[in-house]
């Protein structure tokens, strides 16, 4: 007896082994279909972990009221699905986006292979929902007509057509081609191997929080390469992370902080501060410019933007001619002439810039004839005090204005509080939205940019059917 025992005993180890070993070597990871033509993926990690009970109040807006699943179904149903991605590639020719999500539900794969063919029928070579569903939902939810699926490697892939399927799916034979014998030493294969690794370092660090969607920007006059959104809730306030992505090294004048600052006091607590190794670029600072501004509409109008050459507009050349041939001003060596540092205190209304020759700013004062009592020129610390007229029906939001110093670390090139409170009559409408939110915090540093906001559950239903009136007519 003892014997059979062990024998079955054994049997059962070497069959979990042989399971186990079959299932490391066939297993795929999402990021083994991402490569140099994706431009956006969004990821949701460790979904077995994460407390929908908690996100779901912002969540549900985000549904029809008809469609909305409730939170406890979808708590009780998380064991099922480890990973789930999303991405979206070019397939090279930048003309026809493709787009493939991806779910990863671990072990349970084998019980979705199983249960397959109960609502599934094959569609030449992958596979297609059953009609009976299709008929029971499909009014419902008219996309999951052209929906096509298919299984491979430990994961499940879910597609507009077969075509985006079997083109996602190529990519993982095309992985492992890539890292046979001399391959794996390409210059290619081995940028994208570092492009994969920092992604999956983006990923991991936003693990925790709902979702992270990553989009990729083409080389552009900025350095920048990435931009991420992660998001998640607690206590009833909803916060949401964006972090800006820059090259190692980046052409003047983004961005370099300032090893000696004079500019170290702020009154108030709705302030910005901005550190440029140079600022007469102008291609480049209304590059900047515009990028911010379609950032306000969505990263793809901000890719966008990025994806070709920058030049003025032949109207901002006249416009520039005019004001030299007519004051003797070169906005260019006036721009020069800042030294790297610009402090605004919206409290204080009030723009202070630091200069390396205040000879200069007094001849610009001069002949523009600007009021003397709205420029103030410290000759010693060579800044000079510029008052926003502008501003002045913007409410303070610490009405006793104590100087403070900002907490800025030696390379910090940007930095920013901002209650949304009291800039909001000065947002251009595609950045209404951002009135949802109670506060922006901005930093600038190394290579990153980081942003964080938040807002509470009113505010937040607010600004999605604003969003929503918005779009109805698109």
């Amino acid at each position: 007896m003892k014997k059979v025992f062990f024998r079955l005993l054994f049997f059962i180890a070497f069959a979990a082994a042989a399971f186990i070993g079959f299932r490391i070597w066939n297993k795929n990871e999402p990021l083994q279909y991402f490569d140099a033509d994706t431009q956006c993926i969004v990821a949701m990690d460790g979904i077995r972990n994460k407390d929908f009970l908690e996100v779901w109040p912002f969540l549900e807006t985000l549904f029809r009221e008809e469609e909305a699943p409730t939170p406890e179904e979808i708590q009780k149903n998380r064991k099922y699905l480890s990973k789930l991605y999303l991405l979206a590639d070019t397939s090279g020719s930048g003309k026809k986006r493709k787009t493939v999500a991806i779910a990863d539900p671990g072990l349970y794969y084998y019980l979705a292979l199983f249960r397959a063919k109960t609502w599934l029928d094959d569609d030449h070579g992958v596979y297609r929902l059953k009609e009976e569903v299709l008929d029971e939902q499909g009014e419902k939810y008219p996309l999951l007509r052209k929906l096509r699926l298919d299984f491979g490697n430990g994961l499940i892939f879910v597609a507009q057509s077969a075509e985006d399927l079997q083109y996602f799916k190529g990519k993982a034979v095309q992985y492992r081609e890539k890292r046979k014998g001399e391959k794996n030493k390409a210059p290619a294969a081995v940028a994208e191997d570092q492009k994969r690794k920092e992604v999956r370092e983006i990923l991991d660090d936003n693990r925790k929080k709902l979702l992270t969607a990553l989009w990729f920007f083409p080389e552009n006059g900025l350095g920048l390469t990435a931009l991420s959104f992660s998001n998640y809730a607690k206590n009833e306030v909803f916060y949401q992370d964006a972090v800006l992505y820059f090259r190692e090294e980046v052409d003047a004048p983004v961005f370099e902080g300032s090893d000696m600052r004079k500019l170290a006091r702020v009154k108030g607590d709705a302030w910005a501060y901005l550190s440029l190794r140079d600022y007469s670029d102008l291609n480049r600072i209304l590059l900047l410019y515009d990028f911010f501004t379609s950032l306000g509409e969505s990263p793809e109008k901000a890719r966008d933007v990025l994806s070709g050459p920058y030049r003025v507009s032949n109207s901002t050349k006249e416009a520039l001619f005019f004001l030299q041939l007519l004051s003797g001003i070169t906005l260019e060596d006036e721009l020069k002439n800042i030294d790297r540092e610009i402090l605004l205190s919206v409290d204080e209304k009030m723009l202070v810039i630091a200069v390396k020759k205040t000879d200069r700013v007094k001849k610009i004062v001069r002949k523009i004839d600007i009021p003397k009592e709205t420029v103030a020129i410290d000759e010693e610390k060579k800044t000079v005090r510029i008052t926003l007229p502008f501003l002045e029906d913007l409410a303070a939001v610490n009405p006793t204005l104590q100087d403070r110093i900002p907490e800025l670390a030696k390379n910090q090139f940007l930095a920013a509080n901002i209650p949304m409170g009291t800039v909001t009559p000065l947002l251009p409408e595609d950045w209404s939205w951002l009135s949802a939110f109670r506060n922006i915090e901005i930093t600038g540093q190394g290579k990153e940019i980081r942003i964080h906001t938040s807002c509470n559950l009113e505010d937040y239903n607010r600004a999605v059917e604003n969003i929503r009136e918005k779009n109805k007519g698109n």
